[in-house]
């Protein structure tokens, strides 16, 4: 075809996107090379994985540990009584009753202090839940990413771009 043929910039074009990364992005290159794309996948569900956590939880009353306030609290014969802003509320403890006042910590949410839990060793497991996770997320796309860099790298060179002569 004529280089001065409607279709010859449109064939030329076709060709470069073809064999080069025109206009592709490039964290579009990384994150959906060949190399990558495995492990990208496998990201991307883990942060789906996270979000559907995360929104379970929100709704759950344990929310209260990542949104509410502490304060000290004295369990005596299994009432934890706590002050806030100078008024006192009680919580019940369901563990064993101790004999002597023993200090607790409440957590309670800020615009109603009745609604109040009990430190529970429960909510660093959920928080080690929510880091690993997140932190299983950026390393596998890190991974997938470094994948697609390197796979982009030993790619085999293509030929220069032919120029074609004007009068064929």
């Amino acid at each position: 075809m004529r280089s001065g043929a409607p279709g010859a910039r449109l064939e030329r074009v076709s060709w470069l996107a073809e064999h080069i990364d025109v206009g592709r992005p490039r964290w579009k290159q990384l994150v959906l090379d060949d190399g990558a794309l495995p492990w990208t996948g496998v990201a991307l569900g883990l942060a789906l994985l996270w979000v559907l956590l995360f929104l379970v939880e929100v709704q759950t009353p344990n929310w209260l540990y990542w949104s509410g306030k502490t304060v000290q609290g004295s369990n005596q014969g299994g009432i934890v009584f706590y002050r806030v802003h100078g008024q006192t509320y009680t919580i019940d403890d369901p563990g064993p009753a101790p004999t002597h006042p023993t200090p607790e910590t409440v957590w309670y949410q800020a615009g109603d202090p009745s609604a109040a839990l009990l430190d529970e060793p429960a909510r660093l497991i959920e928080a080690g839940v929510f880091v690993a996770l997140a932190g299983a997320t950026v390393i596998t796309f890190g991974v997938g990413a470094t994948r697609g860099e390197l796979h982009r790298r030993r790619r085999p060179a293509l030929p220069p771009l032919q120029r074609r002569s004007a009068r064929t």
